[in-house]
């Protein structure tokens, strides 16, 4: 009985895991698709952002410099979200009660 049991859960195991590989190549290919998208509509709107810039009567090299500090604090406030959330991937209650076993 727990014997067909444990059969059935492997067995199970066995055929999501191949579902699993069948649909991480769509997975991957529609993410790459996502970012050039995302990629297409960010250039879109800084060009537009651009556009309204020289409107206003900005000199041309005032309004790329404008955009390019826009994208560098962009990128700074990214960067430090992603250090700050980074922090969470290296299990540290995990590490420390591993850690207080082998002493």
């Amino acid at each position: 009985m727990i014997f067909r049991l444990i059969s059935n859960i492997f067995k199970l195991a066995n055929l999501e895991a191949k579902l699993a590989m069948q649909t991480l190549p769509w997975v991957i290919g529609l993410l790459m698709l996502m970012v050039i998208i995302l990629a297409c509509s960010w250039i879109t709107i800084l060009t537009i952002f651009f556009y309204l810039l020289i409107k206003l009567n900005l000199p041309l090299l005032a309004a790329l410099f404008f955009i390019l500090i826009l994208n560098l604090l962009i990128l700074l406030i990214l960067y430090f979200t992603l250090t700050r959330l980074k922090k969470n991937l290296f299990f540290y209650g995990t590490h420390r009660q591993l850690k207080r076993l082998t002493y």
